[in-house]
């Protein structure tokens, strides 16, 4: 299984990422990693993982709960990117997992999710990301 640091060093393809996460949300018995509470979570209590969780360790899923796939990838990375692209696709993959309106009838709309991505990946590295003191990771000026 491919690891977060493969994908913020390019080890791995956006396309490829894409791909390992549809068949996670898709596989037999797939369903959405949450809480009692109805909470989305990395890792749950049936050892479920989200479309995030799934390129982290069971220590780091525990030890990420609660933030967002762009403060995990500024964990790993200082703050400090190459490319916005990995922080920007995991960000959108997060959303896949956690918006109610991919799951209708508590299943994965893949047909909706993968149009939504095919426009994305062509777009992920046209923003060269800057490390910001706020730690928000500022996009800036396309690259030409």
């Amino acid at each position: 299984m491919t690891h977060i640091t493969d994908i913020i060093s390019g080890k791995v393809s956006y396309a490829q990422v894409v791909e390992e996460v549809f068949a996670w949300l898709t596989r037999p018995g797939a369903k959405r990693s949450i809480s009692d509470d109805g909470m989305c979570q990395y890792l749950n209590h049936d050892g479920n993982r989200c479309a995030i969780g799934i390129f982290l360790t069971k220590e780091e899923c525990r030890m990420f709960e609660g933030h967002t796939a762009s403060e995990v990838v500024r964990s790993f990375t200082g703050g400090s990117y190459k490319s916005s692209g990995p922080k920007r696709l995991l960000g959108r993959l997060q959303d896949f997992h956690d918006q109610d309106r991919y799951w209708p009838a508590g299943e994965f709309d893949l047909a909706s999710a993968r149009a939504e991505v095919d426009a994305l990946l062509p777009t992920l590295d046209s923003f060269v990301s800057l490390r910001d003191v706020s730690g928000t990771g500022l996009d800036i000026e396309p690259k030409l």
